[in-house]
């Protein structure tokens, strides 16, 4: 009888443990509620990529820091990451980022812990980039060199937007133009997580333009002379836009050029640039036309080995830091053209009709120079339109 009684016993022990292995393994977890008071969740193992676009990552943990708390799993884990950025330290860009650091950890209660390294403090923005593509950095602020992806200067096309409210649309999740980009950066192993825009530029000068024609960039605004960057961007755009230039490098050398009347004004300062230089310009035109827009990227592997909800977390944070980010660069524009005039600046802002027809005519004149300057398909140049037209 006792023989009996014991043969049962290992049955029954060997049942249930076959049982809970069962499920584990399978997923979802287990709760264990033996005294009614404590709740005890098991984590859904069997489940850790369901549902994710990651079919072929790997099962594991991020290359950063990962740090394991008493109980194990991916929810009790820790991941310490690095954040690099080329962006000065006080700045709308960099500041945005402390935020969205800070954010991420408190609604992730501690588990996703970010630091942030504005001024280039991990080193170059080329082999910064390279280690987020091979995860030993985990994400940066920054852009896709030319020369590892050509697509990637797509973000740079003139007049893209008309104004830091259409960025916060045609940059967002959900857009054809998210879309693209986001494309491009799984091609380099990486996720797209956000874009921050920078300042968009205008003119400034010492005497005015033709007011009949610097609006229409069909027809020539030769009458002032217009010092440019000697870069290829800038030049094409100045072209486009019909201007008169000449190339000057040195913003010191520019200066001399305006005092002296050697040149009437300048492409390429935001309306805060060009307060430096109220002492010798006269008038501010607010064309808005191109800036420097950078990206938020993660390494792609890194991303997909953390937990989905954490996921989730970390790309709604830094949508949020883009539409933060605009909002501080429109409300940073709108102070700057006040304290023109405050200087006696005259500022001349086009209409939504007229910076519609700027944007129409740069893409008819420039766009099509952009494309086959750096190789781009068509077809990403249309999904762009479907999302301004």
């Amino acid at each position: 009888m006792e023989k009996k009684f014991i043969i049962i016993m290992v049955s029954v022990i060997l049942l249930l443990s076959i049982t809970l292995g069962a499920l584990l393994i399978a997923g979802p977890g287990i709760n264990l509620n033996f005294d009614r008071d404590r709740n005890i969740s098991l984590p859904n193992i069997g489940n850790f990529f369901a549902g994710t676009e990651a079919d072929d990552a790997t099962l594991g943990v991020s290359t950063g820091d990962v740090e394991e708390n008493n109980i194990g799993g991916a929810e009790n884990r820790t991941w310490n990451m690095l954040l690099a950025s080329e962006r000065r330290a006080n700045t709308i860009k960099s500041d945005t980022m402390e935020w969205a650091v800070r954010e991420i950890s408190i609604r992730t209660n501690g588990v996703i812990n970010i630091e942030h390294f504005p001024d280039g403090r991990l080193g170059s923005r080329e082999l910064v980039m390279e280690d987020v593509m091979s995860g030993s950095i985990e994400m940066v602020l920054g852009f896709i060199p030319v020369w590892e992806d050509s697509r990637g200067i797509l973000i740079s096309l003139p007049h893209l937007v008309k104004c830091y409210e259409d960025g916060m649309t045609i940059f967002a999740y959900g857009s054809n133009t998210f879309a693209v980009f986001n494309e491009i950066a799984e091609d380099n192993n990486l996720k797209l997580m956000g874009i921050l825009p920078g300042e968009l530029i205008g003119i400034g000068t010492t005497s005015q333009f033709n007011p009949e024609t610097v609006w229409d960039f069909d027809q020539p605004s030769y009458e002032l002379l217009i010092r440019v960057l000697p870069v290829w961007i800038f030049e094409t755009v100045a072209d486009a836009m019909r201007l008169r230039t000449i190339g000057i490098e040195e913003r010191s050398e520019m200066v001399t050029a305006l005092v002296e009347g050697d040149i009437d004004g300048w492409l390429g300062g935001s309306p805060g640039e060009n307060l430096r230089y109220s002492s010798v310009i006269n008038y501010f035109y607010d064309f808005k036309s191109i800036t420097t827009f950078d990206k938020i990227f993660i390494n792609r592997d890194i991303y997909y080995s953390i937990p989905e909800n954490y996921r989730r977390i970390i790309f709604e944070v830094m949508q949020e830091a883009s539409i933060r980010a605009a909002e501080s660069q429109a409300a940073s524009n709108v102070r700057s053209l006040q304290a023109m005039r405050d200087r006696g600046i005259t500022v001349f802002v086009p209409t939504d009709e007229e910076r519609e027809q700027m944007r129409e005519a740069m893409i008819r004149r420039h766009w099509p120079i952009f494309a086959d300057e750096f190789e781009i398909g068509q077809d990403l140049i249309d999904r762009i339109l479907e999302d301004i037209r």
